[in-house]
């Protein structure tokens, strides 16, 4: 009973999120801006340094407390009273140790940047000590999910350690930035973790190797519950090759887990799947789908422990000789899983050969020549000479399990898979990412999904949808004009009905290539709910307001805008704000109407004192989550959410458009406004100015152009305190209200197009 219930509420989420099934890609932030190289420094006790360097202490995750300082080029941030401790497994007895900085062990919720740790990664195999980032450059590329990643000089106590690679640590938020939640189950998998059958209960996944679990549970570790992962592998095991992919596709992202594939054959990473070993799942709640995600990627690229020529393995016998790896196998003996992976290692492959990204590791090591030579600690565990790392990267001279440069192994490894694919090769599109917004009553559908195939011109996209019983066939679009995002990012969208009544909704894509090859998915139609009500979307928030708007205690107190999309006024009682996708009431919003196209203004202050409006949770710069909620017979049901990263201050993240699918940053916030005054504010850029800022009693507009306009000025409560019309004249003079004191805006509209100016009234 309790799978199936675990089972039930899986498919209710899907049937009713908002969220996009495609990942989003974290900005690289300070940490993780790899156009220069960082310098780190690591301040800490003496004694709690020799302790943790005591070969008795290696293989201990006690946790010293220390401060750390970020530097690059004018820029310094000093994180204090943060954990610093040994990482790795073999690793730990190397001379250049690896680190893990976490910044939430002695504060629970501290985050630097959005992250609670990351991991400083020694490399000492490594004479490049670059090949780990760029396995996950190149997953990047290839548009996968991976972890953000770069070079840093790395002091303890102002001492030189040696040049290190930061790599953003996998946990709850890394999957809340990619997947827009972060409650469902993430999975460790370190060896033996070969996916292959135990039983049917899910209690004997809980298995145990070197002292810790074979599949170990990094969330929800106290509901301790293996369903979800037991009913994967099953389902794994005991389907047919012939109908895996319709098996797996509703509980596992199988174009993803293809694509890793591809990168790892790409980069000859051996030590993932292909060793049993350093990959993560994660059961993402806003599909239902567990995503594969690698990490621990530095032997790669030439890097060789088994005695296997990894530049001539074939991609499709990528496994060790006798021994099961059985998700992969299954997804090698289907046809049409076969195709889809044969597709990503032709794709992969010619990206590697492409000169952008022989430049970019050219650059790289440009960059870090310096600092790598002046590591004295990288020649400790392998005798590497500066030669070493010089030639790493352009030349093949084979120094014990390190095989190949990595330019050279590169062009071996993508000539070789190439070889192996026929000329006639053509991949039906490949569909995936699905996702369906705007299911209620009153508003018109939107869809996206994500299409890839050789010839992108030539593929048509048609949504089979059935309504109350009447089936309905909708054309996709990638043009940038159907709510699709960028023209030609191979994202297609068009928007559906107007709904006019609660009820199901089923859907399939159908995509066909100019070769007349077609592909449905999903492979049964999925099915989801339109509501009555419910038409009220997250619009636009501030997650770093410093010179903006301040509320009634004349705090500058981050914000979030809901929009009312519908043509009726809509009740807020019953529905909630959180920033905790596990406390979804944490803030319940009063009792207040919502007017038919209007907008509505929550501060994010933390201090519910402040008036009915200010939320009991404030928001993150560093990055975080939005859920909006609405209470339906005792169950939360997600109406609109939004993931962040880190965020720029006094720029706000709003809709492209009110409703509209797209986001974009608006340097002009437009609080209890339109977002589409964001465009036409540009248009007026050249013809309008203001002045004087600060201001006492009068404020001058003028045109270059004059003509008749309205102008109006707002308080910080984002009230309009007083309207007029401007004549057609190159200047005006504009007596304020005495009321209106400290900041406030003046909105200025000509020909239906808006700017607002932020202006200070000083006393």
């Amino acid at each position: 009973m309790r799978l199936s219930f675990f089972f039930l509420l899986s498919a209710l989420l899907l049937c009713n999120t908002t969220h996009s099934q495609a990942q989003n890609r974290p900005q690289p932030g300070f940490i993780f801006n790899d156009s220069s190289v960082a310098r780190i420094d690591v301040l800490m006790a003496p004694d709690s340094l020799a302790a943790l360097l005591n070969q008795a202490n290696w293989y201990s995750n006690h946790e010293y407390p220390v401060d750390v300082v970020f530097t690059r080029g004018y820029r310094s941030d000093t994180v204090t009273n943060v954990g610093f401790r040994l990482r790795g497994n073999t690793s730990r007895n190397a001379q250049k140790k690896s680190f893990r900085i976490s910044f939430n062990s002695f504060q629970s919720g501290k985050r630097y940047e959005g992250n609670k740790k990351f991991n400083l990664i020694a490399s000492h195999n490594d004479p490049s000590m670059s090949r780990a980032k760029f396995y996950f450059d190149l997953t990047q590329k290839a548009g996968g999910v991976g972890s953000r990643a770069a070079h840093s000089a790395l002091y303890i106590n102002g001492q030189y350690r040696g040049l290190y690679t930061n790599v953003e640590h996998i946990n709850d938020d890394y999957v809340q930035a990619r997947f827009g939640n972060g409650n469902g189950n993430l999975y460790k998998c370190l060896y033996p973790a070969d996916l292959a059958f135990i039983s049917n209960n899910p209690n004997d996944y809980k298995l145990q190797a070197q002292g810790r679990r074979v599949y170990e549970l990094s969330t929800n570790e106290n509901l301790d519950d293996y369903s979800d992962l037991a009913l994967l592998i099953r389902t794994i095991n005991q389907t047919p090759a012939a109908s895996i992919y319709c098996a797996l596709d509703t509980i596992f992202n199988i174009e993803n887990f293809l694509l890793m594939m591809a990168i790892d054959v790409s980069a000859g990473h051996w030590d993932g799947y292909y060793n049993k070993n350093n990959f993560y799942l994660y059961h993402n709640q806003a599909t239902g789908k567990f995503e594969f995600l690698p990490y621990d990627t530095d032997n790669t690229f030439g890097v060789d422990w088994l005695n296997v020529n990894w530049t001539t393995i074939s991609p499709f016998s990528y496994k060790p000789s006798g021994q099961a790896r059985p998700l992969y196998e299954k997804l090698m003996d289907n046809p049409e899983t076969r195709a889809i992976y044969t597709y990503y290692i032709k794709k992969v492959s010619l990206l590697l050969q492409q000169q952008a990204f022989s430049q970019q590791i050219d650059s790289i090591k440009s960059r870090i020549t310096p600092l790598a030579l002046a590591d004295n600690f990288r020649t400790l565990d392998y005798g590497y000479n500066n030669t070493d790392f010089l030639q790493s990267f352009t030349t093949t001279n084979a120094n014990g399990h390190v095989k190949n440069g990595i330019l050279p192994f590169i062009q071996a490894r993508a000539t070789n898979s190439l070889n192996t694919i026929p000329a006639n090769f053509n991949v039906a599109p490949i569909v995936h990412q699905l996702n369906l917004s705007k299911l209620h009553v009153g508003q018109q559908g939107q869809i996206t999904v994500k299409i890839e195939d050789e010839a992108m011109g030539g593929v048509t996209v048609v949504a089979q949808v059935l309504y109350q019983g009447v089936p309905l066939n909708i054309n996709l679009f990638d043009d940038g004009l159907h709510g699709d995002g960028a023209a030609g990012d191979g994202v297609f969208g068009a928007q559906t009905l107007t709904f006019s009544a609660s009820g199901s909704l089923q859907i399939q894509i159908v995509a066909t290539d100019a070769q007349a090859n077609s592909r449905t998915r999903p492979c049964v139609p999925a099915s989801y709910q339109v509501r009555q009500g419910g038409p009220v979307f997250i619009n636009e928030f501030l997650a770093d307001n410093n010179q903006g708007i301040r509320d009634e205690a004349n705090v500058a107190s981050d914000w979030i805008e809901l929009y009312n999309a519908s043509n009726a006024p809509y009740a807020l009682a019953g529905h909630s704000l959180t920033d905790n996708f596990n406390n979804p009431t944490k803030w319940r919003l009063p009792n207040d109407t919502l007017a038919a196209g209007g907008f509505y203004l929550v501060w994010a202050s933390n201090d519910t004192s402040r008036g009915p409006r200010h939320a009991s949770f404030a928001l993150s710069k560093s990055g975080e989550a939005i859920g909006f909620y609405r209470t339906e017979n005792g169950q939360s049901l997600l109406l609109d959410s939004i993931s962040f990263g880190v965020q720029k201050e006094d720029t706000s993240l709003g809709r492209q458009g009110d409703g509209n699918p797209n986001w974009i940053a608006f340097s002009t916030p437009t609080p209890l406004q339109s977002n589409g005054w964001a465009s036409s504010m540009r248009s007026l850029k050249s013809q309008l100015k203001v002045y004087p800022n600060p201001v006492q009693d009068a404020v001058y507009i003028s045109f270059s152009n004059p003509e008749t306009a309205e102008y109006a000025f707002i308080n910080a409560q984002g009230q309009y305190v007083e309207r007029g019309i401007l004549p057609a004249q190159i200047e005006n003079q504009i007596s304020l209200p005495s009321h209106l004191q400290g900041v406030f805006w003046l909105e200025v509209k000509t020909k239906g197009r808006s700017q607002h100016f932020k202006l200070l009234r000083m006393p």
